[in-house]
This record gives C-alpha cells, sequence and structure tokens, in this order.
C-alpha cells in the first residue's frame, strides 16, 4: 500500500487553508474587480483611449471617441465569483488520501488562469460586440447572451482540468485473475 503524499493531519490543515482562501477572493472582490478591470483595459484597449475607475470597478473604452461607453465590473461578473468553488473543490480533493497534493494545487493554479482568462474573454467579446452591434444590441448579446456561455464552458473546463490534473499520475492498483 502506498503512502500519501503528506500525512493526513497536513492534508486537513491545508485543506482548511485552502477552504479560508476560497473566501478570500469573495471578501476582496472590490479588489478583485478593479484588477479585472485594468487588465481588461489593457488586453482590449487597443488603438482606443481607455481609463479604469478604481472606486466604480469600471472600465471607459475609446474615450474621445463617439460610441465611448464604460462597462462595470459587478459582483456578479467577477471572476472571483468562479474561482471561489474551485478552490473549495481543490479543499475537498485533499480528502482523498491517493490524491497528491502538489498534483491538486497545479490544478488549482491552471482552473484559476482558466476562470480569471475566461473572464476577460467575456469582458473582451462584450467590448467587440458593443463595437460591432451598437450599445444596447452589443451589450444585451455579450453580456445576456453569449457571456454566460463562455462563462459556464470555461468554468467547467476549469473545473475538469482541476480534477483530470489532481487525478492523473495516480497507481491504479492491479487485479489479476488467477482461476
Amino acid at each position: 500500500m502506498s503512502r500519501p503524499s503528506l500525512h493526513v493531519s497536513a492534508r486537513l490543515l491545508f485543506g482548511v487553508g485552502l477552504l479560508a482562501l476560497a473566501a478570500v477572493p469573495l471578501i476582496f472582490q472590490d479588489t478583485v474587480r478593479f484588477l479585472e478591470a485594468g487588465l481588461a483595459a489593457r488586453l482590449f484597449g487597443f488603438g482606443a483611449n481607455t481609463l479604469t475607475v478604481p472606486d466604480a470597478n469600471i472600465v471607459w473604452f475609446g474615450l474621445g471617441q463617439p460610441g465611448a461607453f464604460g462597462l462595470r465590473i459587478t459582483a456578479e461578473c467577477s471572476s472571483a465569483l468562479m474561482l471561489a468553488p474551485g478552490i473549495a473543490l481543490g479543499a475537498a480533493l485533499l480528502l482523498a488520501p491517493r490524491l497528491r497534493a502538489s498534483r491538486i494545487v497545479l490544478g488549482l493554479i491552471i482552473a484559476s488562469a482558466v476562470a480569471i482568462v475566461g473572464n476577460q474573454i467575456r469582458i473582451g467579446m462584450i467590448r467587440s460586440l458593443i463595437g460591432e452591434l451598437g450599445l444596447t444590441s452589443g451589450y444585451n448579446w455579450g453580456h445576456l447572451i453569449v457571456g454566460p456561455a463562455i462563462t459556464l464552458f470555461l468554468g467547467a473546463g476549469g473545473i475538469y482540468l482541476l480534477v483530470r490534473i489532481a487525478a492523473s499520475g495516480q497507481s491504479h492498483p492491479v487485479v489479476t485473475c488467477r482461476p
């Protein structure tokens, strides 16, 4: 029988720490939203003046041009809501002693990156649709239809990657049938 990668009490302590970490993006969601708005301004502000308003978590696109608009990053539209469940799942996976803690941490890092990148893709898509379809139609399509699909698809993909990476490298017992 193989020994777990961490002693059970250490895994439990690490799991409790991860559960506490899962609350951090939610508790400090204003900071997360500000960082997301700033990242979106840098990523999608190409060819246009952009500005981030820290107190309001708004990224303004196309300032000084016709069609300029501001996109408020609300708590419901932040990757903070996508990060917390993945981190909590990572804590729960630590209860499985056969899973290596290092693989769980790697899976968490990748799943978190997928959540953050996915939300930036959603913001960029909203910006593009508003530019193409106008403020009302572009926002409705981007925020109400396509955006949630991107969030769900990439959120599920991140969770899948977390579990897949955490479970990879397992030694599976081989059972030999003897007559």
